[in-house]
């Protein structure tokens, strides 16, 4: 046998055992349920978090706390000093009970700061899809809000155009178009972040989204989704399937239009780091639902 295909055998023979390692201790850490007294759902925006907040809401009974923090919303990662102090923020919502926290928010490295890590939890979408829908939110629902109480605002005017019109006319549309903002949930505060459609915050993303979270579900496989909570953190998510089940149907907005093949086509290159890590957090999804359902 030639040094050659000893050597690609060799290669073969180290990611086989690499492979089946990982999957061993993906298995493992699917079907485990954890427990912690802190509980941190760092919302992505439209991708069910509505939902989620709700379903946590009505499980909680006494048994644990749920606090929001509204005033808490990142575009930009935070300092050291503004990190540590919104972790501060959330333990200090904590009483003689478990304490469930949402926000829209980046991740917060509690290790870093020489707090317990929490349990952390969150909902991607399908990264055209979840843009398209904020638009229609922002649009259709936001108007009854702070954002075009100004009759001259840019959103009210526009209030019938739908997405694609929308991106017919982007100097003319108030809407600024997508961007990797979920790289940049899942990336946190590190300076790599500042940059979300760099290299380096979508590998950190990834690695926070893999390391760092007790599970990411996905908003097109909720119900799988609500099944794996209710196995992993029954304290939070006990009876979460049947509280779900009673929820009411959520409709589209009015004239919601699906963005067309054209506008996709554009739009990808912009998101190519949030179009990355939701296919690695899909095959992630799809790998836990195996192991553990």
């Amino acid at each position: 046998m030639s040094l050659k295909i000893r050597m690609i055998g060799c290669v073969f023979a180290i990611w086989l055992v690499a492979s089946c390692t990982f999957i061993e201790a993906l298995a493992n850490k699917g079907c485990q349920s954890e427990h912690g007294p802190v509980l941190v759902y760092n919302k992505v925006p439209k991708a069910g978090s509505t939902t989620m907040s709700k379903l946590l809401q009505s499980g909680s009974r006494r048994r644990f706390k749920v606090a929001l923090n509204q005033s808490m919303r990142q575009n930009r990662p935070f300092d050291a000093t503004q990190e540590l102090q919104a972790i501060k923020d959330i333990l200090a919502k904590r009483g003689q009970i478990p304490l469930a926290h949402h926000q829209h928010s980046r991740w917060l490295d509690f290790a870093k700061h020489g707090y317990d890590k929490p349990l952390y939890i969150n909902l991607v979408r399908e990264p055209i899809a979840r843009f398209t829908s904020m638009y229609y939110f922002q649009t259709q629902t936001m108007p009854k809000g702070q954002f075009v109480r100004n009759p001259h605002s840019p959103i009210r005017q526009q209030r019938d155009w739908t997405i694609n019109k929308c991106a017919d006319q982007p100097t003319k549309c108030w809407f600024s178009g997508p961007s990797n903002q979920v790289t940049g949930y899942f990336c946190g505060n590190h300076p790599d972040c500042s940059n979300t459609s760099a290299p380096a915050a979508l590998e950190r993303a990834k690695r926070n989204l893999r390391n760092e979270y007790t599970l990411v579900g996905l908003n097109e496989r909720y119900h799988d989704t609500l099944r794996l909570l209710e196995v992993l953190l029954p304290d939070y998510f006990e009876g979460v399937v049947a509280r779900a089940a009673s929820l009411p149907h959520r409709r589209k907005s009015k004239g919601y239009e699906p963005l067309n093949e054209y506008h996709r086509m554009r739009w990808r290159p912009l998101i190519a780091n949030d179009l990355e890590l939701y296919k690695y957090a899909a095959k992630l999804f799809k790998e836990r639902v195996e192991a553990c359902l």
